[in-house]
């Protein structure tokens, strides 16, 4: 039999070679590899140049193949300055460092004017105000300045302060000519801390920071860049290579790490595994850490999106402060399967839309995840409402009233901006028992013996590995995205992910068929690194997914065949429908035994012929579709007739 569907730039710009004696006597070589959309000006008089709307990125090495030069000709000064732009990925808690390899031939360093500086933020991109100092920042200079007192052939650290360039620290190298080319480099750390070396010899060699002051006059700035400014007997060239900004931020967790090693310094953004004195941040990314040897650190903050894992019998002890955030785009996951010991204060987030009456995002299923405390200590200015399963009816909660370890509230925030709820207080962590009531129980097509729980860690749960005592199969969770209810049951979601995974803090509803409990082992715990309730990954059972839209909402059932269920009701591999009143939402079930509603139906696909009773629900008027959304390729023999 035949089965039927019904389905409803990049900009590379040329610059072309001077020839001898050009712009006063001065010229460019191989400037057209620069990488990055450039611009070359000319400035003043005496051929200065600037590249312009450069796109070199934060940590990228520049392709500057051929060690691009500067030449002047015979008696001529060449005075130029290279800038960058790196107001987007500098900020004051970032390390930051400067890196440049500089060559010459014939290149005269002998004046207090001349020489080659690596210039380190400031805070305006006008060149001849660089060059005068008439700004705020800092460079660090290689030159031969004949001072007196003897400081001469070396680095110095020096600083504008709107009025002029001055020497604030130095550094003596004995020797500072160029032909035999200079790597030199410099480092500031978040609190002022600034360290510089050089190397001399061929690119690529380390550089030693062997210098180091501590000077915060200006911590903030847009333009980094390279200046030079010295003669030469002959029309020979100074050319400069590997020219990097690179932002960084200590005891960073990579995104990008490329294994969940804690002790791999790779990982961490500025190549160095923190120490115990030190504030780490970890975050989101493919790779994230699993600790296996004890550590200890200073504060330890998880960025949303990002998780942790404390391996069995490992103690992660947290001097100072633990904070696991949370945004619109996610929330941090810890797994603490060992032990984690906290010393300052925890914090654990969990972002929540504001209540909005026109919109979609007005409740939230909410569960704690730490101990029974105060509504008023963490759900300040929410509107808080448990189910009563006795009554079959919301409550509200007051000030002074308890929001308990396990259970589920329905929430909405009652300010006029999205919101961040805060929880204070140590993680739940261990088996966790849930107690189940069931007052009335009349079969799974009453609307009696609902409970409103919750997952209880600071972590996602696999449903499949929850123990469930006299509960159905199936949860429920409010979808605000549709404003109705999704659920899931054995690999199965509908509105809801196929893997039954339930995120960090959500409340759902769950059936009781008699007095009962759950259990959620700290086994059941998994990293998931979305918030997304709506995922839908595939799945092997054969199944149709029949949906109805709006112009505003869409609802969605299904039926699916598994030899191992009946063709009635089954606590193990059915899905009650829970009816949103929401006024603009439609509402799509199917029957089971003619009689209960039902958002997912398991036959057993024994018969030769299936007519299910389809049932949409329409609260208001206008246009609605529906159709099949997914036809199973498992289902070959069947004709589907809608």
């Amino acid at each position: 039999m035949k089965q039927l569907f019904t389905l409803f730039a990049i900009i590379f710009v040329s610059i072309q070679s001077h020839a001898d004696g050009i712009f006063d006597g001065f010229e460019t070589g191989l400037q057209d590899p620069f990488n990055g959309n450039s611009t070359l000006t000319w400035i003043g008089d005496v051929g200065d140049f600037e590249i312009t709307n450069s796109t070199w990125a934060s940590g990228e090495t520049c392709n500057f193949s051929g060690s691009h030069s500067l030449r002047a000709k015979s008696g001529q000064i060449l005075n130029s300055t290279i800038l960058v732009d790196i107001s987007s990925t500098y900020s004051s808690d970032k390390k930051i460092r400067w890196e440049v390899y500089i060559g010459g031939n014939s290149a005269d360093l002998t004046s207090s004017y001349k020489g080659v500086a690596l210039i380190l933020y400031v805070n305006s991109n006008d060149i001849s105000n660089i060059e005068s100092g008439a700004v705020n920042g800092y460079r660090l200079r290689l030159c031969d300045p004949s001072l007196s007192g003897g400081w001469v052939d070396g680095l110095y650290f020096e600083k504008a302060d709107g009025t002029g360039w001055s020497m604030i620290d130095s550094l003596q190298t004995g020797d500072a000519n160029i032909n035999q080319g200079w790597n030199i480099a410099v480092e500031r750390e978040a609190n002022g801390n600034w360290n510089w070396g050089y190397s001399n010899g061929s690119i690529g060699t380390s550089v030693n920071l062997v210098k180091s002051i501590v000077e915060t006059s200006y911590i903030s700035g847009g333009y980094a860049g390279l200046y030079w400014n010295m003669s030469s007997t002959k029309a020979h060239y100074v050319g400069f290579d590997n020219f990097k900004v690179d932002p960084y931020t200590p005891n960073l967790w990579k995104s990008e790490a490329g294994s969940s090693d804690w002790s791999t310094a790779s990982n961490w953004d500025d190549g160095v595994v923190p120490s115990a004195l030190s504030n780490i941040q970890i975050e989101a990314g493919t790779n994230q850490p699993i600790i296996e040897d004890n550590t200890v650190c200073g504060n330890l903050s998880l960025q949303a999106g990002a998780n942790l894992t404390i391996s069995p019998e490992i103690i992660l002890s947290v001097n100072g402060n633990f904070t696991l955030q949370s945004d619109t785009d996610g929330t941090a996951s810890l797994i603490d399967h060992g032990t984690l010991n906290i010393g300052g204060s925890s914090s654990i987030q969990r972002h929540l839309n504001c209540y909005d009456p026109t919109a979609n995002d007005e409740y939230h299923f909410l569960s704690i995840p730490i101990s029974n405390h105060a509504v008023e200590n963490s759900l300040q200015n929410y509107y808080v409402y448990p189910f009563d399963e006795t009554q079959n009816t919301w409550t509200a909660l007051s000030s002074g009233d308890e929001v308990l370890k396990g259970k589920g509230y329905s929430v909405y925030y009652s300010g006029e901006a999205n919101h961040c709820i805060e929880f204070s207080g140590s993680p739940n962590t261990g088996d966790q028992i849930i107690s189940i009531t069931a007052s009335n129980y009349s079969g799974s097509s009453s609307n009696d013996n609902w409970n409103l729980v919750g997952n209880p860690f600071p972590s996602p749960i696999d449903w499949d590995e929850v123990t469930k005592n006299n509960i159905e199969s199936a949860i429920y969770v409010w979808n605000a995205e549709n404003c109705t209810y999704s659920s899931y049951v054995d690999g199965l979601g509908v509105n809801f992910n196929n893997d039954g995974i339930i995120p960090a803090m959500q409340g759902f509803f769950v059936h009781a068929t008699a007095i009962g409990n759950l259990t959620i082992p700290q086994t059941a715990r998994v990293h998931n690194q979305t918030q997304d309730y709506l995922m839908k990954n595939e799945v092997s059972n054969a199944q149709i997914r029949i949906y109805i839209k709006n112009d505003y909402y869409s609802d969605e059932c299904a039926i699916r065949f598994k030899n191992v269920a009946t063709d009635f009701w089954d606590d193990e591999f059915d899905a009650i429908k829970l009816v949103s009143e929401k006024q603009k939402a439609p509402q799509i079930y199917s029957l089971i035994n003619q009689e209960i509603k039902s958002s997912i139906n398991t036959l057993s696909g024994t018969l030769d012929q299936y007519e299910i009773p389809v049932i949409s629900k329409l609260n208001i008027g206008g246009i609605h579709e529906v159709c099949l959304s997914k036809v199973s390729t498992l289902i070959q023999d069947f004709d589907i007739i809608l």
